[in-house]
């Protein structure tokens, strides 16, 4: 097999130029093509709400971990915080952020692709666009790192034995870098994935350490503003010892459209890791092997993620680079000969239209019925169900007949002994009035847990926001538990029922 030059198609035959020009248009125009069902679907009333209010806070001075609850790294805020800063603080420029996020993904399996021919690259970036195609416009920090990672592992291809030069290999070390400050949590996938890359790269290893400190400054730099004690209780202690067993999920996943995907997925890193594991013997002299075993080890490195909660969205991220390595993976296998398999002809370009056909209907057929009306306040607006929307619409219109600017607004649960989830979107919706709270977004077992400080937080508050929405949180897991019942007897204390909108209550100091 002839390896190919990403750069530029000047390296590539003519007649090779359109099959390589097909395998990055049709990832483009795919999803763009769903922009219209994907930009108008409901958001998710804490997570996208928290992208919003997360970037509009960082952009006005906010530290995360510091003055606000938050599991991810930095990264996200502050490109949501740029991303204001030229666009305006909306939903639109948050969204944009996130059709970002998703066409990186599969145009970098493309582009890695190339390395086995335009077919391969065609076959692979359909099936990664297929995944991410469902996820939604919202910009995924987990979408973000794994964007990072692909883009490290493309800048160390080389040719064969032949090695990049030293400055790709400092690029790449803070590409990889960067993508931790998206996800603290992913930090063992890119040593991972990277480790086969740096086999038998002698010097090269040293300057792609010396990149990967150059892309963790900024990380430290926020880790010291913010301070280590508060990143190390967010990101491992309330992350990963306490709430983790609020939000998993049994295995196989309860929806069948989520089982099928998990199957799928499963199956597509076991055929990559026999690929991967025959590729073993030429990894030190061939690019093809070394690059195939770094995906494959990058797919292994995103199980765990996968895994302890495996809904929908968390396998089609998966889903997104196991699916997209597997052509390789086949193709990497035909090429030996005790193990011939059918080489790709002209019909791959069919199945590959046909997967990105059948992704958009998915992705019509799950997104459109999922459309949101808007609630609009202070000249910002979210996406919500229909049946939210003109409550929620009510209640904001109340607050500010309530609440001066300036005063203090909380937003929770009407029973807060279990914090599973909240609307965040309305801070967003608020920005006359100051957060009460360092809880901006409700997770389980770390904001009801006694020692949280949320009663006296509460207690600050001019005016409550709260809602019965979420009191029936379905999920079988630990998030069933009661906790503290202290921030509901403050609210019986200090605050009096003012308004009454559906499943909304509004309070107002007695």
């Amino acid at each position: 097999m002839r390896s190919l030059d990403v750069a530029g198609l000047r390296s590539l035959p003519s007649r090779a130029r359109p099959q390589t020009l097909a395998a990055f248009v049709v990832p483009v125009a795919v999803l763009l093509a769903t922009v219209p069902f994907s930009f108008h679907v409901a958001g998710s009333q804490q997570d996208e709400g928290a992208f919003l209010l997360y970037g509009d806070r960082v952009l006005h001075g906010a530290v995360g971990y510091r003055d606000f609850l938050t599991f991810y790294g930095p990264g996200n805020p502050w490109l949501m915080a740029a991303a204001f800063r030229v666009a305006g603080s909306s939903i639109w420029a948050e969204r944009g952020v996130g059709l970002l996020y998703q066409l990186a993904v599969p145009l970098l399996i493309a582009g890695i692709g190339l390395r086995w021919s335009p077919r391969v690259a065609a076959t692979a970036g359909a099936l990664s666009t297929a995944a991410v195609l469902s996820l939604g416009p919202s910009p995924i920090p987990f979408l973000a790192a794994i964007a990072l990672i692909l883009a490290s592992i493309l800048l160390m291809a080389g040719r064969g034995p032949e090695r990049p030069g030293r400055s790709r290999y400092v690029c790449a070390g803070a590409v990889a870098a960067l993508s931790i400050t998206f996800r603290i949590d992913i930090a063992p996938a890119v040593v991972i994935s990277a480790v086969p890359l740096l086999l038998g790269a002698g010097r090269r290893a040293a300057w792609f350490a010396l990149g990967a400190g150059v892309g963790l400054l900024p990380l430290i730099v926020d880790t010291e503003i913010a301070s280590p004690g508060l990143v190390f209780q967010n990101v491992w202690i309330d992350a990963v010892l306490r709430q983790a067993a609020g939000r998993r999920l049994p295995i196989p996943p309860p929806m069948k459209s989520a089982e099928f995907a998990l199957a799928g997925t499963l199956l597509a890193v076991a055929a990559d890791i026999v690929a991967a594991g025959a590729s073993l013997p030429r990894i030190r002299r061939d690019d093809h092997s070394r690059l195939l075993v770094a995906l494959t080890a990058l797919a292994v490195g995103l199980l765990p993620e996968m895994l302890q909660r495996d809904d929908l969205p968390h396998i089609l991220m998966a889903a997104s680079v196991a699916g997209g390595i597997l052509p390789m993976a086949l193709a990497s296998l035909s090429a030996r000969r005790r193990m011939r398999l059918p080489r790709p002809h002209t019909t791959t370009y069919a199945a590959a239209a046909l997967i990105a056909l059948a992704g958009v209907g998915f992705a019509a057929l799950t997104l459109w019925p999922n459309r949101g009306d808007s609630v609009a306040n202070r000249g910002r607006e979210f996406l919500t169900s229909r049946t939210d929307a003109a409550q929620a619409q009510s209640a904001l219109d109340a607050v500010d007949r309530l609440a001066r600017p300036g005063q203090r607004i909380f937003v929770g649960t009407s029973d807060m002994r279990r914090t599973n989830y909240t609307d965040t979107y309305l801070y967003y919706l608020l920005p006359q009035l100051v957060p009460a709270t360092y809880y901006l977004e409700f997770e389980p077992l770390v904001v009801n847990r006694a020692d949280s400080g949320l009663a006296n937080q509460i207690a600050s508050a001019d005016v409550l926001i709260l809602t019965t929405e979420w009191e029936n949180w379905p999920e079988h897991n630990a998030s069933q538990l009661y906790g503290s019942s202290e921030p509901n007897r403050t609210v019986r204390r200090l605050f009096c029922l003012r308004v009454t909108v559906g499943h909304y209550r509004l309070y107002a100091r007695c």
